[in-house]
């Protein structure tokens, strides 16, 4: 027996025999809904877009408890879910104070990698006394390693009395988006301003943070393209 002559029957055994028409109708919407729908839901399913996705890692030389790390990073990934950026942390790797030790190798090569120096690392003058980060680049081609410096950072953060781990991931942040948009892309406000002094980092409202339309495009488009070079 034909799967359309099954169909048929359950039809006129449901709905009874009723008018030819009144059971073809019928008919047609049961064969409808039970091949239409799958196949429908499959190729919705297939046409879903991926979400843009970079992988960070962190190494730490400054023996940053846990705790506030972890709310760095969880900032750090809201603020780039809201322009519909995924972040992936691998694993912090940390110095260890063992004479001649070495931090050990990524099991998983990150796409960028964010360096947290302690207060024994020198600055060498080159950066002004408030900078708490540096993300270094070319006009033609971005980095993808970024510098904290956590002295400063936590400096500011016991000044203001944030020691939740805020102040951190908004300079983390800040420096991811250096190293995913083009040179010279600041803006007068949000969170990639030309210029954080530490005042202005003291009384920054986390919640407020944002990045403009355009850098939002730009971060998804560069992540998009697996990081070639803008």
């Amino acid at each position: 027996m034909s799967q359309l002559s099954t169909l048929q029957d359950v039809v006129t055994i449901v709905f009874g025999k009723g008018s030819p028409r009144r059971r073809w109708w019928l008919l047609t919407l049961v064969v409808w809904v039970s091949t239409g729908l799958p196949l429908e839901g499959r190729l919705a399913a297939a046409t879903l877009p991926e979400v843009p996705t970079v992988t960070i890692a962190v190494d730490d030389y400054a023996d940053v408890a846990s705790d506030e790390l972890d709310r760095a990073q969880c900032l750090v990934t809201r603020l780039y879910a809201a322009i519909g950026v995924k972040t992936d942390w691998l694993e912090t790797r940390r110095v260890s104070n063992a004479p001649g030790a070495r931090m050990r190798a990524n099991v998983v090569w990150p796409d960028l990698r964010i360096i947290v120096l302690g207060p024994q690392t020198a600055h060498n003058g080159t950066l002004p006394e408030d900078a708490v980060g540096s993300a270094p680049g070319t006009r033609t081609e971005r980095g993808r390693i970024a510098y904290v410096y956590y002295d400063r950072v936590r400096m500011i953060a016991l000044t203001s009395h944030q020691v939740d781990g805020d102040p951190l991931g908004v300079v983390i942040a800040h420096e991811i988006g250096h190293l995913l948009l083009p040179y010279g892309s600041h803006s007068e406000t949000g969170l990639m301003r030309g210029f954080w002094s530490a005042q202005e980092i003291r009384r920054v409202d986390v919640g407020a943070l944002a990045f403009t339309p355009s850098q939002a495009r730009d971060i998804r488009q560069r992540v998009s393209g697996a990081f070639i070079a803008p």
